[in-house]
This record gives C-alpha cells, sequence and structure tokens, in this order.
C-alpha cells in the first residue's frame, strides 16, 4: 500500500495491519540497543522528526480511531495521541505554577525545582559541540530538549509542515 513519505513507515505498518485485520505484535525477549546520539541538539532535530512525523500518521490514519474497532481505537487514542497532547499543554505548567506561587509553597518549590532544571539545561546545551556534559545536566537537558521538541512537532504539524526526507540521526 503507498502513503505519503512524510510519513513513519514503522507506525504506518501496524496501522495499515491492523486494516487489513493483523496484528502488530512484539517480542518482548527481543533486544534492541540504540547508542545515544552525538549532542542534545541532534537529539532535538530527531525527536521533532520522529514526533512530527508520527501525528502526520495517526492524522492520516485517523479513521482507525473509530469506534468501529473500539479496542483499537482505545489503544491507538491512549497510547499515541493523548501520549504526544502532553507535548502541547506543557507549557500551561510553568504558567499554572507561577499563578499558584504566591499563595502555596509547594507551588514555589515546585517552580524553583523547574527554574534549577532549566538552569541545568541550559548549561549542557552551552556546551561545545561533542562535549559530553556530567550526567545530572545531561538529564536536565534531555528533559527540556524532549518537553521543547515535542511542543515544536506538534507547531509543525498544526502549520502543515512536513518532513518529506527520513535522515537516519548519525551516532557514534
Amino acid at each position: 500500500m503507498l502513503f505519503p513519505a512524510a510519513l513513519s513507515r514503522d507506525f504506518a505498518a501496524a496501522l495499515i495491519a491492523t486494516e487489513r485485520g493483523y496484528r502488530a505484535v512484539s517480542v518482548h525477549d527481543a533486544v534492541c540497543l540504540v547508542p545515544r546520539t552525538q549532542s542534545l541538539r541532534a537529539e532535538y532535530r530527531r525527536k521533532v522528526r520522529t514526533m512530527a512525523r508520527g501525528l502526520e500518521t495517526l492524522w492520516y490514519k485517523r479513521h482507525l480511531l473509530s469506534v468501529k474497532r473500539p479496542l483499537f481505537g482505545f489503544a491507538l487514542l491512549s497510547h499515541k495521541l493523548i501520549r504526544w497532547v502532553v507535548f502541547l499543554v506543557a507549557p500551561l505548567g510553568p504558567i499554572g505554577l507561577m499563578l499558584l506561587a504566591p499563595d502555596l509553597l509547594w507551588a514555589r518549590w515546585a517552580l524553583a525545582a523547574g527554574l534549577l532544571g532549566l538552569l541545568m539545561a541550559g548549561t549542557a546545551l552551552a556546551l561545545p559541540e561533542g562535549r559530553k556534559p556530567p550526567w545530572p545536566l545531561a538529564v536536565a537537558g534531555f528533559v527540556a530538549i524532549s518537553l521543547v521538541a515535542g511542543f515544536f512537532a506538534w507547531i509543525k504539524v498544526l502549520r502543515g509542515e512536513l518532513n518529506p526526507t527520513w535522515e537516519p540521526t548519525r551516532r557514534g
């Protein structure tokens, strides 16, 4: 079956199998080791591309979210769409904390922890390309770029910007 080049082939394969009455099955004993990307910037680009292609694929096959296949539709909705919606609404979290902080101590602490995380992420991103940050900075950087990448993947999809060329992420 042909489908647009901007879509995610691996995700689409499972959806096409379902359309044809088959199942896509995971092998629980399978082991896959994926090395880290070379930098947080490369990981950001990979995440934006992967999520945007996944969202486009889900939109292209949105009829599978129907009640005709209620279990599969629910699995698709919960495992993909709701998980991705988190990135779209994530910017509301800090806004809510700022509104609550004047009155609630826990909101002030959460806001301070978030700001510390952003400072650590910024430090990790400021390091020269190819220099690996210490693990606390790397984790903060990874979390921050994941949230930002997820949000910008949504922006790309909502604007109709496709990712027609798939390029493997270069790893060391």
